[in-house]
């Protein structure tokens, strides 16, 4: 199992993705510079859409650079003509303005134009409207009386000054590129910093508009000229203002517009300068608190990172006191947290992108992250239909720094592919030992073995850095190795390479199975990822006495015990008084105990007595060869220890023969060796081979194999008498019962055909059942005399028997007829060919 990762979560945000034309080639080059090209390009509500020759996207570059030069236009004209009007007015005749208001009417006019042919969102839909009909309509609900009005030289009306300040409604284009700018691919500050200077803007055209205002209402609608800037109070002259140039009764003017925009008297002198000065207060009070709320909202947004990144410390601060962590350890989990803050900001705002984008666009995400590795490994080899496949169907992934993805004996069947990162693989060997036994880099893969052979992860894996990983899960597996059947090829190839500590004590143990001592590396990979894995409590069995067996047994760890149940009243007595006699039997040592239930197999009311065997641990074997021939048990597995096994069915054995024929003869001369041959019976019969086990030395210090393999030997032939003994006692009582059956039978049959005195005499045991055989050849009397009786019952057996083999012989006469027939036929027809032979070499 092997190869999974991780990428770095700035590169997921980077604007530097590669484009995959050749997994959709109508797709738009760019996530683009606005907000609008990336709904216009790929909305899941917007269909491909080819443009008109001459219509622009709302909020398409072009249309976007189009307002930017309006917005400069407008703020032209939002500074010039209100200060002319408020301050020389008189310059509306000058020719130079009035050639300006000529361009401002042609660039106005273009720009009615422009909304004609630029599409619009629809508002209860939300799709965006291509029709010029429909664009034509809603542009003329909406804005083009204003603009046409705007788009009017107003230079020449400028006796009407509400006229000319049409042109201010071009303003609320600032709103629209204000808005598009905050979709654009920037940095957060650099976002924050425009919407600052929009602020700062508005605030500069509100005072400008103020101070032009206020000073052609007191210019114009006061003759006396009473209002006098509150500087210029204490000044002798009081008409020194309004005789002064105008840059200077600008600044003035505007000195004290923000005075009243800030609240302070700006001393207005006529009824009409309070009531427009109230006003101007209370709307600069609305103003200010609107301002300093978005700025704060600005601020708030520049410290935000830096106010959760404190927050967090503070709460890991506590939380290490709290648990009087060694100074040491504090420092490197705040150097930990400090360095990987940003990273796992950007993690956070990348699930939730993931979240709000449909799933095409996120294949399309995954291609760009994962087309140029995958190219470059060596899994796909260049195979553009594979990469593209596996691109449409992967989900990614991302993970921190020593995060575990998969777990060892974890059950999982997803395939991982390390897209960014890297990857460290661990193994458990058989004492429980971690190893790293490879890193895993870019177009790495691993989970591959779990996902084959539907077994338990065979490892571990955990990230080294922050990485992203590719993931095909189980059912997409299936799509890809039906269309791309190499690929299980490559799989396979990849995992028989693999080679690490529990992988080699798996093929150690499975090596004691006698019929697998020498199997290829491929069918030993196929037997150690597909076989089942089983865990077992203390005090339960792997299997019982008399149970057939229909499995074999190989320990992964843990331990068990053989045990042969003995019935003998001499073993009972010891153990009923083991505490007075144990220093002298040894009762303990021999690892003797009662058993719990009565024997019901011919021996009354005595009960069994366990004797331990043998303890086997971890890479032992046990019943490899019971289960060839569905063997009864003769002893019992009990497990002493938490155990997990991995068990071998006959199935399991049928589906490996399938790929690798060539154990069959392996495993049929096991057979063989498992059988003897009996003359008398003329057939094979099972030999009686109690204990069938492999022991592993290798982790049982305190054991000796030579001196185990003869004892094993010695306990085989013990078992084996007793097994014999019982049988031969079961036999009797078996024989016991049947003969009491056929001698009422005979009893029976005797009455039925009316030889009652018969009868009696078979019931009080004079004569015997079969004796009943031979009534139609012997009289009443002579059936009496038991040897005439059995020398009738012999010859009539006689007689049956050479009636058989005189059959048997005629028989073989008739067929010893035939073959001579056949050779005379055989003898007939090489002469012929003979005869034909000589003819075709004479006429040669």
């Amino acid at each position: 199992m092997l190869s999974k990762a991780k990428s770095h979560n700035e590169s997921i945000h980077s604007s530097g993705y590669e484009s995959v034309s050749h997994i959709e080639e109508d797709d738009d080059a760019s996530l683009s510079l606005s907000f609008s090209s990336l709904r216009s390009s790929h909305s899941h509500l917007v269909s491909k859409v080819t443009l008109p020759e001459f219509m622009f996207h709302k909020s398409g570059f072009m249309r976007v650079k189009w307002d930017i030069f309006i917005i400069i236009v407008v703020l032209y004209n939002t500074f010039t003509i209100p200060y002319i009007l408020g301050f020389a007015i008189e310059e509306m005749a000058n020719p130079s303005i009035k050639a300006i208001g000529l361009i401002n009417m042609i660039v106005f006019s273009g720009d009615i134009i422009m909304n004609f042919r630029t599409t619009y969102y629809d508002s209860t839909s939300g799709d965006e409207v291509f029709d010029t009909k429909e664009i034509a309509i809603n542009y003329l609900k909406n804005r083009l009386v204003f603009d046409i009005l705007a788009a009017l030289p107003s230079e020449y009306f400028y006796d009407i000054p509400a006229f000319t300040l049409f042109k201010l409604t071009k303003l609320e284009r600032i709103l629209k590129v204000t808005n598009d700018l905050m979709f654009m691919k920037m940095t957060e500050w650099i976002k924050l910093f425009i919407r600052f200077c929009t602020i700062l803007l508005w605030l500069g055209i509100y005072l400008h508009l103020l101070a032009c205002f206020w000073f052609y209402l007191v210019n114009e609608q006061d003759d006396s000229h009473s209002w006098v800037p509150p500087c210029l109070s204490l000044d002798s002259n009081l008409k020194y203002l309004y005789e002064s140039p105008n840059y200077f009764k600008y600044s003035q003017a505007l000195y004290a517009m923000v005075f009243a925009y800030s609240g302070i008297e700006f001393w207005p002198r006529t009824t009409l300068q309070y009531a427009i000065g109230g006003i101007l207060v209370l709307v600069g009070s609305i103003i200010t608190a609107v301002v300093f709320g978005q700025i704060s909202v600005i601020m708030a947004s520049l410290t935000r990172e830096s106010q959760r990144l404190s927050d967090l410390h503070d709460v890991v601060n506590t939380a290490m006191r709290n648990m009087k962590l060694p100074d040491e350890l504090q420092m490197k989990i705040t150097d930990y947290l400090t360095s990987s803050f940003k990273i796992l900001d950007q993690q956070e705002s990348y699930e939730d992108f993931s979240k709000l984008i449909p799933p095409s666009k996120k294949q399309k995400i995954s291609a760009c992250l994962f087309e140029k590795v995958f190219r470059e490994s060596e899994f796909f080899e260049g195979n553009s239909q594979l990469i593209k496949f596996v691109l449409q169907k992967l989900d990614s992934q991302f993970f921190q720094p020593e995060y575990s993805v998969v777990n060892q004996f974890d059950t999982e069947d997803c395939i991982y592919f390390v897209g960014m990162g890297s990857c460290e693989v661990e193994v458990l060997d058989e004492y429980k030992n971690s190893h790293s036994v490879r890193i895993l880099e870019p177009g790495s893969y691993f989970g591959e073995v779990s996902a084959l052979y539907k077994t338990p992860r065979t490892a571990s894996v955990k990230t080294r850095t922050y990485s992203t990983l590719a993931v095909i899960t189980k059912p997409i597996l299936g799509e890809l190795l039906k269309k791309f059947p190499e690929v299980k090829q490559t799989f396979l190839n990849s995992v028989s390479t693999y080679k690490d500590n529990y992988k080699s004590f798996l093929k150690r143990t499975l090596a004691r199975v006698p019929y697998f001592d020498n199997i290829s590396p491929r069918a030993a990979d196929h037997l150690i990822y597909s076989l089942d894995v089983e865990n077992y409590a203390p005090n339960s069995y792997l299997f019982q006495q008399g149970q057939t067996i229909d499995k074999a047994f190989l320990i992964l760890e843990g331990k068990v015990q053989i045990i042969f149940v003995v019935f003998d009243s001499n073993l009972t007595y010891i153990l009923k008084n083991k505490h007075r006699h144990s220093s002298v039997y040894g009762g303990e040592n021999l690892g003797l105990s009662s058993r719990s239930k009565k024997s019901n197999s011919g021996y009354g009311n005595l009960k069994g007595v366990k004797i331990v065997i043998d303890e086997l641990g971890m890479g032992s074997v046990l019943c490899s060869r019971h289960l060839l021939m569905q063997y009864p048990a003769t002893v019992i597995c009990r497990v002493i220890e938490p155990t997990r096994v991995m068990v071998i069915t006959n199935p399991d054995l049928e589906d490996l023969l399938v790929d690798f024929p060539k154990l069959k003869r392996k495993i049929e001369a096991q057979k063989i060796e498992m059988q003897v041959w009996d003359n008398f019976r003329q057939e094979y019969l099972r030999k009686q081979i109690p204990l069938d086990y492999s022991k592993c030395f290798k982790y049982d210090k305190t054991a000796n194999r030579k001196a185990w393999k003869s004892k094993i030997k010695v306990k085989n032939e013990v078992i084996k008498l007793i097994m014999k003994k019982r049988n031969r006692k079961n036999t009797k009582v078996t024989s016991s019962v049947k003969a009491m059956v056929e001698k009422i039978r005979a009893i029976v049959t005797a009455e039925e055909k009316g030889h009652t005195a018969i009868a009696l005499k078979i019931s009080k045991g004079e004569i015997p059942p079969e004796a009943l055989e031979v009534i139609d050849f012997l009289d009443s009397e002579k059936i009496t005399n038991p040897v005439l009786t059995q020398f009738a019952i012999k010859t009539k057996e006689l007689s049956k028997v050479v009636g058989t083999l005189s059959h048997k012989m005629s028989s073989m006469n008739e067929k010893l007829i035939n073959v001579e027939t056949a050779c005379d036929d055989i003898g007939r027809k090489i002469s012929r060919l003979q005869e034909t032979t000589k003819a075709l070499e004479l006429s040669l």
